[in-house]
């Protein structure tokens, strides 16, 4: 995903990590991002520029990790050409730190697993993240030395693991949450309810295709559809119930009528070849859901 940070263009998927810098005496920052590919190509934000990078992670709830200057200065020495100390010599240093990739990764599963224990809303975006980051694991981040690939990668796996099963179990989750956000919410108009039929209908048949429409969703949509279905309806009886109010019988009764008519339309679109409730008085048991 590519985003536009002033003059810019950035690939979020290529970020490796980044350094915020403070200058205190002007009370302002400066971020340098550092990429996948070379360490010594960053890019540098300034002013407004690094405070809407900021922004923009903050509002996707992304998720990179920043380093101290030791750990950046740790990470270019071993990628520069020009640094004295032999492969060899570097491979056999143990002072080699996890690769900032696996702790993104690790905290994009921790994110992600905190909004579904809290019924909170995850977007399609934050998965597709977390797959990159998944897939891309391997080849990403060790080109500074071949002994990082070997020494983390029994933990490499292990989280890449957990990360795609936490991917497909957040895609189930994100249409579920969808219909549980329908099923508490009501249309305000025509418009609103035609929108909440698109998203019924595509949560529905994700859900199917993976086999994961269990009854108690089944009853759920069912239920959702049963609302949209009143929708019209209801107006119409809302209004007719205004007109007894005032004594205007005549017109209630023709309200009643319009009634019927619009929930046997609407009821046609929801419950193809079923028949519709009729409407008569009392309503309001009718019309509890």
């Amino acid at each position: 995903m590519f985003i536009k940070v002033g003059s810019k263009f950035i690939n979020l998927s290529e970020i490796l990590f980044f350094e915020q810098i403070d200058n205190k005496e002007q009370g302002s920052f400066t971020i340098k991002l550092f990429f996948s590919d070379s360490l010594e190509n960053c890019v540098l934000l300034e002013s407004q520029e690094a405070q809407n990078f900021l922004n923009y992670l903050n509002e996707l709830g992304d998720i990179y990790p920043t380093e101290s200057s030791r750990q950046v200065e740790y990470y270019s020495n071993h990628n520069s050409t020009n640094h004295s100390k032999e492969l060899s010599t570097i491979e056999e240093s143990s002072d080699v730190p996890p690769p900032p990739i696996l702790e993104t990764l690790k905290k994009q599963i921790q994110s992600i697993k905190m909004r579904m224990e809290q019924n909170l809303e995850i977007k399609p975006w934050d998965v597709t993240r977390l797959r990159e980051s998944a897939e891309n694991i391997h080849g990403r981040h060790f080109g500074f030395f071949r002994k990082g690939l070997e020494k983390y990668s029994e933990e490499i796996n292990e989280v890449q693991s957990q990360a795609f099963l936490l991917a497909d179990e957040a895609e189930v989750y994100i249409h579920c949450y969808k219909i549980d956000q329908l099923l508490m919410q009501t249309a305000i108009n025509v418009r609103a309810s035609e929108q909440r039929k698109k998203i019924l209908i595509q949560a529905h048949s994700e859900l199917e295709k993976r086999g994961k429409l269990t009854e108690e969703y089944k009853q759920k949509i069912k239920r959702i559809k049963e609302q949209d279905a009143w929708f019209r309806a209801k107006k119409k009886i809302s209004e007719a119930e205004v007109m007894i109010s005032v004594g205007n019988t005549k017109k209630a009764q023709n309200l009643y009528k319009e009634a019927n008519a619009v929930l046997k339309q609407d009821w046609s679109v929801f419950f193809p070849g079923e028949e519709p409730p009729i409407i008569d008085q009392p309503f309001s048991k009718q019309l509890e859901f």
